[in-house]
């Protein structure tokens, strides 16, 4: 005997351009929860010798030699006598430089839902004929209502 999982199915019905109901038949889904596993803010993985890192603090502080001047505009920077922007005076400083931690501190874990397509088992006896068997003779033009009628036979 085998025991397999297979798909679930659903009849979902629909309108045609002739105004007949067609009914089809669709997977059958489901919400599941799943663990995701992934890393902190802050954090990375380094790809080259596989250690969790922390990131390194980094700040913005104006250069030396700048000075602001409250003009009737507002706060002015020069450099010199050249007027500057806030952008050109600002240089990016490492606070705490990177470091190697263990993967306690970086990864996290979150439970979120996603969609599934529903399965059942089934038991297959091999070497046993089907208990049921059914001729089915097909129109022209009929193929697919007797398709769907034949799927429907055999859940």
């Amino acid at each position: 005997m085998l025991t397999i999982d297979i798909p679930e199915t659903e009849d979902e019905y629909s309108l045609d351009s002739d105004g007949e109901v067609r009914k089809r038949i669709v997977l059958a889904y489901e919400e599941v929860d799943e663990d995701v596993t992934e890393l902190e803010p802050g954090y990375f993985l380094d790809e080259k010798n596989g250690y969790f890192m922390k990131e390194a603090f980094k700040t913005k502080i104006a250069r030396e030699g700048v000075e602001s001047k409250n003009t009737p505009h507002g706060i002015k920077f020069f450099e010199g006598d050249k007027e500057v922007t806030l952008d050109e005076i600002l240089e990016e400083v490492e606070i705490f430089p990177e470091e190697q931690i263990n993967g306690n501190e970086a990864v996290t874990t979150s439970l979120v839902k996603r969609r599934a397509v529903k399965s059942k088992k089934v038991n297959i006896e091999v070497g046993k004929l089907a208990d049921k068997t059914e001729e089915v003779e097909i129109e022209p033009g009929e193929q697919a209502e007797q398709t769907e009628e034949v799927i429907e036979g055999r859940e």
